[in-house]
């Protein structure tokens, strides 16, 4: 049995001068819960990705997807990260939040996203990347100075990695690759790669969606929170 969920919420976040466009999504009954910032891709905040928000809801958490892309379609990762900061902010600002227990997801680019999140946020409680980037598919520059893998030593949140094995833009064997280095690194990290599935498997806007490998990987992830960020 769910929570149950008490609708969405289109709220602003502040940041330096920025406002911010978000979703939120959180558990009916009174109480304050743990949170997740959720991350949406690079073609930006779909109906899928706002359903998820208020599905973490259900789940017993309060979903936050954050429109980074608001004033910017490609923000450097700098602002991104400070984005992330600020939206941990205002839900630690909220009554029905346990600001102690925040969470970060994302998919696609935001995927990627939360590598460098858990890499400059240790007060992260956990990170899930939905077919996230580890390697910039472009050479870096000064918005993107450097690839998520670069900075795996600094992650100190247990990770959830959930990927498609035929993921044509971000191949795994990019995913291995990371899995090998948090491993030599000794990271707490799972990973779960879903055979004959491809890039933005999960979000039912998009044309690559797989109802059985989303559906399970939802599960898993809500399993992840429950073992490292709730408990």
């Amino acid at each position: 049995m769910g929570w149950g969920i008490l609708g969405g919420e289109d709220v602003e976040v502040r940041s330096g001068d920025v406002r911010l466009q978000a979703h939120v999504g959180r558990p009916a009954a009174p109480g304050r819960y743990p949170a997740v910032i959720m991350l949406h891709g690079i073609n930006g905040p779909g109906a899928g990705t706002r359903r998820a928000a208020e599905r973490f809801g259900d789940e017993g958490y309060v979903g936050c997807l954050l429109n980074w892309q608001t004033v910017d379609k490609d923000p450097p990762d700098g602002d991104l990260m400070r984005y992330v900061a600020d939206a941990a902010e205002y839900l630690r600002g909220q009554e029905y939040v346990d600001g102690d227990r925040i969470a970060v997801a994302g998919y696609c680019r935001g995927g990627g996203l939360v590598y460098l999140a858990l890499e400059h946020h240790p007060w992260l409680k956990g990170g899930i990347s939905f077919h996230g980037f580890p390697f910039y598919r472009q050479q870096l520059d000064s918005k993107k100075p450097v690839h998520p893998y670069d900075l795996a030593e600094r992650i100190q949140a247990p990770l959830c990695i959930l990927h498609g094995a035929a993921d044509d833009r971000a191949p795994a064997a990019d995913i291995y690759r990371m899995c090998e280095r948090l491993e030599s690194l000794g990271k707490t990290f799972q990973v779960k790669v879903y055979s004959g599935t491809g890039h933005a498997f999960t979000t039912p806007d998009g044309g690559a969606y797989n109802p059985v490998a989303a559906s399970d990987s939802w599960q898993e992830a809500v399993a992840f929170l429950d073992r490292y960020v709730r408990a």
